[in-house]
């Protein structure tokens, strides 16, 4: 309970991506969903589920007492972690593949060229609008400006590399 607790504070304390491009989004979370995706699926192991089932039966045939209210109490913490992690699983994954439909994009924005830089940007800015509008935790400003921020500092770099105001 303590390791899951410990990893849900640290995961809810980085909501976002650090670094300065926008590729750092995705990869952001897709390493998010990796991490949580295997810690979740050890949750789920024979294991883990072997123990909880242990003490739901001894919370059910238990003699009362202070122990069984503390093994309870112990339970119900780990199932309302369990829950948590779960929900944070779920949006690293939906985020995970919503922000992939960007990556051709992106990469053409850092890669690319300044005709193939705006051949790209309609393209890549009705694949945002699809994302702002369809996805369950991509609909926020919260969420968007920092992406939306890294694009146009991406757009503004690759500009002044690119043409010389001399």
């Amino acid at each position: 309970t303590e390791e899951v607790e410990k990893l849900l504070e640290a995961e809810n304390g980085q909501s976002t991506a650090t670094g300065k491009h926008p590729m750092a989004e995705i990869l952001f979370w897709r390493d998010r969903s990796e991490r949580l995706s295997s810690l979740f699926e050890q949750l789920k192991l024979g294991a883990c589920q072997k123990v909880v089932e242990v003490v739901e039966k001894y919370l059910q045939s238990g003699p009362g007492g202070e122990g069984t209210e503390s093994a309870g109490r112990v339970l119900g913490r780990f199932k309302e972690r369990q829950s948590a992690l779960h929900k944070l699983h779920l949006e690293a994954k939906d985020n995970v593949r919503f922000l992939m439909t960007l990556e051709r994009h992106l990469k053409k924005l850092t890669n690319g060229g300044m005709a193939e830089i705006a051949e790209t940007l309609p393209n890549l800015l009705n694949a945002l609008r699809m994302v702002w509008v369809v996805s369950r935790y991509y609909n926020t400003d919260e969420r968007m400006e920092p992406l939306l921020t890294r694009i146009a500092e991406q757009i503004a770099a690759r500009v002044n590399d690119q043409i010389s105001v001399r």
